[in-house]
Order: structure tokens, then sequence, then C-alpha cells
């Protein structure tokens, strides 16, 4: 028990030591520095926005470590805390103002007195451009940024416009100047701006640099033990071995792995940037404790993570397209029958005697000398903004080269197509290497499988699907089987072989890669691989200032699959009616053509006629001995359909080549109805009115048509005359019935009868019934519905007057008589739009009420 308790005891004691010096210590360490930053006037004015910081008074370095640091208030007040109590340097700056400093010690709540500082007006400047490493391109939308020596405080900024310059302005004194972009290598100089009105010219010229693409792949608070994945890259965060229990944590500890090894370890403090592989970049923002401050060991980091844009090549689409011609130097090909065709360009303004053509997102400005109204040659071309023109006349033909590239890296030519009349026409020059613009592609000429010994037309289309631009890309085409009949100067290794250069890409840049080949010779289906290989560069500048260079590469094979030289049918058929009746004939014209390479022999078209159907003129086969190239041939025949249906015609046909190789080809299958005739009756009832009056008349037509296609003959209408009315001419009738002895298809026959309604009410007029019969005796019927009619008796109105006296309302000679008026349809009618109006005479006067009025109905 006393061992207990002594442990007890000694265990407070130690715990009362450390209470001790943790409530002791944060009052010993922490001080403030406060004061006032104000302008020079007669009357200061503080100076908002102002930023202050304070560095230890004994730190000599050119850029010495900063302890802590305030923004002014709108006072222009300061209150820099907390710092470690001592002697430091404070020193204050804004933007068009001349930096000032001072020494200063700490106090421990606020400083009596202050320690302020004045700072002067100043109206320096810094202009210049920013370039790209040539020195003579510029930069837009570069950022320029002055910051006070040895801080990230950024005082004043301008962005680059189109031709690389900027200003900024309301600085002096000592500067660090630092010109940036998406993609360039920061760069940093620093600057002495003559107070108060000084100009400093300082010109950037800036290396590529690896583009770190602006949307973060992770952005937040990492804590101890945790593993932040991006891409191929892992972060960890571990814990601090050595740190004070009790001050906020100023420093980590990041681990990076690339796939399970790692590649760097580093003790990072906020502002502190780790460049890993120059692929990620990791920005420590923040470092602060835990949530959980009972544990001060534990503490967390807000970092930002971003990655590199790389370019990526890729290859979208192939498509082989006919190829008529076999011209090697052919360069433009509107109106022949190749299967690609530039597309038009140009605009000409008459009036004006000029002209302009549109061409790679530039405008190309030119006049025309004209002789009649007509014009005989283009002269003045330049282009519209910029430097590049072509001297002389130009004529039909004529070509303008753009750029100074050879036809293998990427040369832009335009040649004058047509030159007549009042209009100039130019169109692109086909080299390998063209863009999708350039062309009116028609997926009529599309082809898939070329034929032995004729020429296609081969284009790729590929795209910079990556993120940043390509550069330095090589383009290697290799068709081991095929003939090359252009791009003929670009061979290299072989005649099998060719390479191209584009000196760079930009993201989601598109290009076409076209090729005109002659397919081998080849007596049986061949498969021949072209083959595209890609291999580009990404070059650009670390942060450390060392080339980088990045290789790429990327191929793709098409198998070309050639079919040899064979002849070939089409067939085309003409069913002259397709849709028949029982009994009916038809003619059918069965046309082949020969639209193959070579002659046909031997050849036996065989039309099958389906069952329903039979032959009465002419013949469904035949024989033929020999059909060259784009020969046809007709074949006639005529059929009867015997029964209803549908059924199919479908032609074979057999044939030879002049080898004795055998082929067959069969038709696409047409369809034929064949339908029965009937006749078929419809009866249409038509009333004049159907709302009359009691003795008013309806005057009814009754139209019987054959809408079938067949006569009917002993045709009965049978009609009734409805309960409550009766046939004018003929009051006691009241079935009529007419007969029609015979009625052709789409003929018509009508029918009319009056009739009149003796009493009022709602009638029926009753359905009508048809009774007909075909040629062959067959019985039909047809019922057609009736309608409502509504007759409206008379109306007959009684008015009828009470009167009273009212003796409430009687005075001396005076006396008051309340009339109260009635009326009453009395008869079996409606009555609507009613009016009536009473009169007085006599030493009589209204008091109240009206003489008349208004009704809708009774």
């Amino acid at each position: 028990m006393r061992k207990s308790n002594y442990i007890y005891l000694l265990n407070i004691f130690l715990l009362s030591i450390f209470i001790i010096s943790v409530v002791a210590t944060p009052i010993m360490a922490q001080g403030v520095i406060s004061g006032r930053i104000t302008d020079t006037n007669a009357t200061p004015h503080g100076i908002s926005g102002a930023i202050v910081d304070a560095y230890k008074a004994n730190d000599r370095n050119a850029c010495p470590t900063i302890k802590g640091m305030a923004v002014t208030d709108i006072n222009g007040t300061y209150y820099i805390y907390p710092l470690e109590h001592g002697k430091y340097i404070i020193r204050a700056y804004a933007l068009g103002y001349l930096t000032n400093s001072s020494l200063a010690d700490t106090c421990v709540t606020s400083c009596l007195p202050n320690y302020n500082l004045t700072l002067k007006d100043t109206n320096g400047s810094v202009m210049g451009h920013v370039f790209q490493p040539d020195g003579i391109t510029p930069i837009e939308g570069a950022i320029v940024k002055a910051y006070y020596p040895g801080t990230e405080n950024v005082i004043a900024s301008s962005t680059t416009s189109s031709e690389g310059n900027y200003t900024i302005s309301n600085i002096g004194g000592l500067y660090e100047i630092e010109a940036s972009g998406v993609g360039w290598l920061p760069k940093k100089i620093r600057v002495d701006v003559p107070h108060p009105l000084g100009v400093i010219i300082q010109d950037f010229v800036l290396l590529p640099g690896p583009y770190y693409d602006p949307d973060a792949v992770f952005m937040g608070w990492i804590e101890i033990g945790d593993l932040t994945v991006a891409g191929d890259y892992t972060i960890l965060l571990k814990d601090l071995q050595r740190r004070h229990p009790i001050m906020p944590p100023e420093r980590g500890i990041l681990e990076v792995y690339r796939k399970g090894t790692m590649v760097m370890q580093q003790v990072v403090v906020p502002g502190d940037t780790l460049y890993i592989d120059e692929i990620i970049k990791i920005k420590v923002n923040e470092i602060n404790d835990h949530e959980n401050a009972n544990y001060f060991g534990r503490y967390k980091l807000n970092i930002t993570v971003t990655k590199t844009k790389e370019p990526e090549l890729s290859i979208n689409l192939t498509t082989l397209y006919r190829g008529e011609i076999d011209d090697k130097d052919r360069t433009f090909l509107r109106g022949s029958r190749e299967g690609i065709k530039p597309v038009i360009l140009g605009e000409v303004d008459i009036n004006a005697s000029s002209g302009s053509v549109e061409f790679d997102g530039k405008i190309y400005n030119f006049n025309v000398s004209m002789i009649n109204k007509n014009i005989q040659y283009v002269y003045n071309f330049k282009e519209a903004n910029g430097s590049f023109s072509q001297p002389g006349e130009l004529y039909q033909g004529d070509i303008v080269t753009i750029g100074k590239d050879n036809s293998c890296k990427n040369i832009r030519q335009l040649t004058i197509y047509e030159l007549s009349g009042s209009s100039v026409l130019w169109v692109p020059i086909i080299h390998s290497i063209m863009r999708p613009e350039d062309f009116e592609f028609d997926t009529e000429n599309e082809i898939e499988k070329p034929q032995s010994d004729t020429t296609f037309w081969y284009v790729t289309e590929i795209q910079n699907t990556g993120g940043i631009q390509a550069k330095n890309i090589k383009i290697h085409i290799t068709a081991k089987d095929f003939i090359f009949l252009t791009g003929n100067k670009c061979y290299c290794g072989s005649d099998k072989e060719a390479c191209l250069e584009i000196k760079s890409m930009e993201p989601d840049e598109k290009r076409l890669i076209l090729f005109k080949f002659k397919a081998p010779h080849t007596d049986y289906l061949k498969v021949s691989p072209i083959q595209i290989d890609l291999s580009y560069q990404r070059g650009y500048f670390n942060e450390k200032g060392h080339e980088i260079i990045q290789d790429y590469s990327k191929s793709d094979k098409t198998l070309i699959t050639i079919v040899p030289k064979q002849p070939e049918f089409q067939i085309t058929r003409n069913i002259v009616k397709e849709n028949l009746f029982v009994g009916e004939t038809t003619d059918v014209e069965i046309r082949i053509k020969n639209i193959g390479d070579i002659t046909a022999t031997k050849i036996n078209l065989i039309d099958y006629i389906p069952d329903g159907f039979e032959l009465i003129d002419g013949s469904a086969t035949t024989t033929i001995n020999k059909m060259a190239k784009n020969e046809t041939f007709t074949l006639t025949y005529k059929v009867k359909a015997l029964e209803m249906g549908k059924f199919e015609f479908k032609s074979q046909l057999l044939f030879e080549d002049e080898a004795g190789k055998k082929y067959k080809t069969t038709s696409t299958i047409e369809p034929v109805t064949v339908s029965k005739e009937f006749p078929r009756l419809e009866i249409l009832k038509k009333l004049d009115r159907v709302t009359i009056s009691r003795g008013d008349s309806v005057i009814v037509v009754l139209v019987v048509r054959n809408t079938g296609n067949k006569i009917a003959r002993n045709v009965q209408v049978l009609d009734f005359v409805p309960e409550g009315f009766r046939l004018i001419d003929t009051p006691k009738t009241k079935k009529l019935e007419y007969t029609i002895p015979e009625l052709k298809p789409e003929q018509e026959k009508m029918f009319k009868y009056i009739i009149t309604a003796s009493l009022p009410g709602e009638y029926k007029i009753g359905d009508t019934k048809l009774l007909y019969y075909d040629l062959e005796g067959h019985s039909f019927e047809h019922i057609a519905s009736g309608t409502s009619v509504r007759v409206n008796g008379e109306p007959k109105i009684t008015i009828s007057n009470v009167q009273y006296f009212n003796e409430d309302y009687s005075f001396a000679d005076y006396k008051y008589v309340d009339v109260v008026q009635t009326l009453t349809n009395t008869g079996d009618g409606l009555a609507k739009k009613i009016s009536y109006i009473n009169s007085i005479s006599g030493d009589i006067e209204l008091v109240d009420g009206e003489l008349g009025g208004f009704l809708d109905n009774l």
C-alpha cells in the first residue's frame, strides 16, 4: 500500500510539472507586432490591403525566412501574431507605394507605441514582351506577376495580348517579375524600378515546360497513413518522430511510390512544390493539427496533386475510295471519275475587281483583271493581315505554294481550277498530307475490296487526342504488295515504303494521310496489309532547366482484301404490275449487265416463275454465248395470275469466264400481290338540315357508289320514312325501294326524296339497306346507319298583369300600385330572343322597376 501511494503521488507530481510546462510554454513563446501603415499626405491616410511581414533581425539571407505576415485593414492597421519573442525586421509593401521597413520588438498583446510605417507614392512601371524560344513568336495569354523579393505575395499582374506585350503599373523599387503560362516554364527576373516614375523594359523568352492539367487529380486534406493514388503514383503522409508537442506543426513528411517502388521521401512545408518524374506535381498548401486536439502528435496536410498532359496520336479511320485514273502526276481531281474530290473555294466581287479565298483558317485576297467583263488573270494575291504574298499574274492551272516544306512535310498548295467569265475557282492540290476539310467525300465512292490490277485511294485520318501539342511527327507507310501511284517522292528504304513528316499537331487537330495505290495482280482472293507507323515527341524543359524529350509511337495495320478480276453481273427486274387480280396479266422484264472487268461466256439466265402464275407469252429462260464488259441484255415475257396471295419472283445467272471458271449469282427477291375481284357498294345518306320547325321539310339524298373492282348487278336500295314524318308527294308511303340493274366500279347513282314532320320532337332517320350480286351470282349486303333530326314546334307567348295597391307607400293624394307581369309560352315550340315593352299614360309615373325587358328563350 505504501509503495502504491508513493507511485500515485509521484505520478501526480510529474503530471503537475507537465501541465505547468504545457500552460507556460505558449505564453513565453508567443508575441505580437502591431502598428499602422499610412501614406505621406499632410493628413496621413491608412493604406488598406498593404502586406506587412516580419523576419528575424539576425537573418542575413538574401531571401530571409518570413516568420509572420498580416494584411492591413480599412484603416491601415496590421497585427502580426503569433511570433516568438525577439527582434524582427518588418516590411510593408502595397501597389502604388514604395516599400519601407523598420526594426521592431515583439509585444505581449499589442504594441504601445505602435510600429508605424509611412509609404511614399510611386507610379513606376515594367513593360515588355513574352516570346517563345525563337525570340520572335509572341506568347498570348501568358501571366506576368510582380512579387516583393523573397515572398510569394503578388503585388500586381498582367496578361499578355496577342502580340505578347504586357504592362505592370504603379510599382517602384526592388521587385521580382515572373512570366509564366500554361505549357511554358516560368521565368523570374529581379528588377529595380526607379522611384517615382521610372520605366523598365523587360522582355521574357520562355522555354516550353511540362503542361500540368489545371484540373487537379486530387485536392484536399490528407492524414497520417493516408494513401492518395494519382495514376501510377501513391502518396503517403508519415508521422513526425520529432515534433514539439504543443506548437502548431510546421512541416510534414511525404513519401511517393510508383507502382510500389519509392521514388521520393521529402520533408515539406507549406508553399513547397514537388515534381515527380516530370509527370505529377504536388503542391503543399497548408499544414495543421488534426481536429482531435487530445493527441498532440496528430496532424494533417492540405495538398493539390496535378498531372502533366501528354500528346496522343490516334488513327481514327481508314477508308478506301475508287481510283479510276492511272495518273501519277494528277494534282486536282474535280470533274474526274476519281473517288475523292477536293472542295471548291473562293469568291469574286466583280464590281470591286477583287476576290478572296479562305484556306487553313486564313483569308487571302486577290485582284482580277477583266476584259469585256471576262476575267483574264489574277494578281496581287496576298494574305489578309499577314505577310504572305504571291507576286505576278496567275492563270488557270497556276499553283500558289503556302509554306516552305517539301511535299513529304505537310506542304500546302492552291491552284486555280477554273478561271472564266466572272468566276475564279480554287481547289487544294492533293498531297500525301491533307486536312479533312479539303475534300467532299461521297460514301457511294467507297470500296471494301479492290480488284486485281486496279487503282484505289487509301485515306487514313490521324488525330491528336491528347492534351498538348505533338511534335516531330514521323509517318511511315509500308505497302509491300502495292504500287505507289502518289507520294513517289517520299520513298524511304524502298519503293514499297513512304515517309512523311508533320512539324506539330495541336490537341484535337486532324490530318489525312492519302496515297493512291495499284493493287497487285491475283487470280485468287488475296489479303495484303498496308501498315502505318507513327512516331512523335513531347519536348519541354523541366523545373531545373534541363531539356526533356519523350518519345511516343503507334502502329496500325489495315488488311486489304484483293479480289481477282472476274465477270460480274447486275440483275434488274421490272414487273409492270406488282398488284394484280386473279386472271389479270402483267409483263416481266429482266435486264442483266456485265459490270465486271472481263468478258463472261456461256451465260444461262433463269427467271423462276412462282406457283400461282402461268407463262402465256415469251420465255423465262435464255442462253447467251458471250457478254463483254458493260454489255447488257434484256429478257421479256408475260404471265397470268391464277391464285390469290403474295408471290416472289427471283432470277439466277450461271456463267463462266474465258478461262472456264464457273460463277453463279442471284437477284434480289421481288414480291407481287394477287387479289380477287369483288364489287363493294357504299351508300351515303345526306340531309340538308338536321333541325327544323314543325311543318318544314327535309331533303334526303342517297348516293350509292361501287368502290370495288367488279361490276355489281340487281342492286336494291331499301329505306324507310321515320316515325313522325311523311313523304310530301305520297304521304301514306312508308317504305322506299330503288333498283339499279348494274353498277360498274367507281360508278355511282343518286336518289332523292322529301319528308316533313307534323309533330315536334327528336326523330331518328333510320338505316338504309343495300342488297346486290356479283357476276357469278354471289349476294352481298350493306347497311348504312341513319342520323337524328330535331323538329321544333311553334311558340305562343301570352302576357298577364296583376295590380296591387300598396298601402305602405300611400301619401296624401298619391296612390302607389305594384304591377306584376307574367309571360307564358303556351305553344309547343321554343321561343327565343323575346323582348317586351309596357307603356303608361295619364297621370301615372313610374316609381320603381322597368317597363320592358329581354329573354334569351322561353
